[in-house]
């Protein structure tokens, strides 16, 4: 899953504007300090692979080494993004990191957006 701030209004990666410019979502400091609000478990051990162990699944948030964040990949294993039920942990927990940020996730292996049920 790609997480990004996306244009209002965006549907297909396609339309994307040519030349956006994606803004920051924060620092990656204050990105960590997000998800550890919502999930407190989160191993931060290595601060560019978050790790947040659920019951069911295992979600990498991969915030890379620069120090503003304009984007972000999370990679899940257990509760596939794909099943996007609701109360699905690993995407309940995706979908929640990316609206407090106030981005957008984007199924790169499905070329779908993802949204709340």
């Amino acid at each position: 899953m790609f997480a990004f701030v996306a244009p209002k209004g965006l549907r297909r990666m396609e339309d994307l504007p040519k030349g956006y410019q994606m803004p920051s979502m924060g620092s990656r400091d204050e990105l960590i300090g997000t998800i550890r609000q919502l999930a407190p478990q989160v191993d931060e051990s290595d601060p560019a692979w978050l790790v947040v162990q659920g019951p069911d699944y295992l979600v990498e948030v991969s915030l890379g080494d620069d120090g503003n964040i304009d984007s972000f990949m999370f990679f899940v294993r257990g509760d596939p993004p794909s099943d996007a039920r609701a109360g699905s942990g690993a995407v309940s927990l995706m979908l929640t990191i990316a609206g407090s940020l106030g981005a957008t996730l984007f199924n790169a292996s499905q070329g779908t957006f993802m949204t709340a049920p």
